[in-house]
């Protein structure tokens, strides 16, 4: 008699598989986890990168032109901090304008600093930057925009008791996991949905200050970048920052840096150097670069270059205070120069 044997077939049971699957879930529950923060911490790392090298811009650019950049969506210098467009005005200092989340940073300037702002007033930046500093009256609440104190106790009601005014912010919003202080210049309908929603919605949180996600579903997350108006001055050596004045200078010897700004709301100024005519639109500020000490300036009532003649003579006579610097102030009528 014949015996036929059959082989097994290879294979698992279900209990193997049911095995294999368990493994894997252990597993997977291991190090997704540990992946997803490994990814998050990634793109903060490259954010902070980005912020940073948005900051050392800013400062640069505030150097050059005794003003903080703030544009609208076409280019146009705007006083209005809160209404900057973030992206036109970091696109000013061809840095990175978006997170890695592909998030517009967020960036807000106190009104009184920006470029079109000091334009208006005819105020130097350091004018301006005293009178945020040491003003003769106090406000009752710091101007915007501010952020929030790292000395309260973060929660409820009370997450931003106090605050600290800023010549300008920056900040990459991180996930989001609330939309409080996000800097969406959120209004009162956020309050129902982040119970840490402040009534001020120029007030930024504070990176000292970390939430937690058991005490407060509100917490923050936020990368802020900020430059304070006394941190500012100290860049710009303004007498209350510690300097002698608006002392900084960029020019080498024997030259002579020249901003002009034109403060009416109407009309131009007329602006000749060696002979070619420059017109500085209303409301807006030129920087002019470094000039040798003896080229011949002239300042007049029109963008032709004709008219009433403000200032004639050699850009070194502009510079009154002898600091290296000439920053010429005008309306329809007079110049000031300093």
């Amino acid at each position: 008699m014949i015996r036929v044997f059959r082989r097994r077939t290879a294979g698992f049971t279900i209990i193997e598989l049911a095995l294999v699957l368990v493994v894997l879930g252990i597993l997977a529950a291991v190090f997704i986890p540990m992946a997803q923060v490994a990814h998050e911490n990634a793109m903060r790392e490259r954010d902070i990168t980005s912020l940073e090298a948005a900051r050392d811009a800013m400062i640069g650019y505030i150097r050059v032109n005794e003003g903080i950049p703030c544009v609208d969506s076409t280019g146009t210098q705007i006083s209005d901090g809160e209404n900057c467009d973030a992206e036109a005005t970091l696109d000013l200092l061809g840095i990175r304008t978006y997170d890695s989340r592909n998030n517009t940073f967020t960036y807000d300037v106190n009104d009184t600093l920006t470029v079109a702002g000091l334009a208006a007033s005819g105020d130097s930046i350091c004018t301006a930057l005293t009178d945020i500093i040491d003003p003769a009256v106090p406000p009752a609440t710091p101007p915007d925009p501010s952020v929030c104190d790292s000395s309260n106790t973060n929660t409820g009601s009370t997450a931003c008791t106090a605050a600290s005014e800023m010549a300008f912010v920056l900040v990459g919003r991180g996930p989001d996991r609330c939309l409080n202080l996000e800097n969406t210049h959120a209004d009162v309908v956020n309050n129902a949905v982040c119970h840490t929603a402040v009534a001020n919605n120029r007030t930024f949180e504070n990176s000292t200050r970390i939430h937690s996600r058991y005490d407060d579903d509100g917490y923050y997350e936020d990368l802020v970048y900020t430059v304070s108006p006394t941190e500012l001055a100290e860049i710009m050596e303004c007498t209350a920052g510690g300097g002698s004045g608006s002392g900084y200078s960029i020019c080498s010897t024997g030259e002579t840096f020249i901003q002009a700004s034109y403060g009416d709301n109407s009309g131009w100024l007329g602006l000749t150097m060696d002979g070619v005519c420059y017109a500085v639109g209303a409301g807006t500020m030129a920087a002019l670069g470094c000039q040798v000490d003896s080229t011949t300036i002239e300042l007049r009532s029109t963008s032709s270059c004709g008219g009433t003649t403000f200032y004639s003579g050699l850009a070194d006579g502009l510079d009154t205070n002898d600091d290296g610097r000439a920053d010429i102030v005008c309306n329809s009528t007079v110049c000031n120069y300093r």
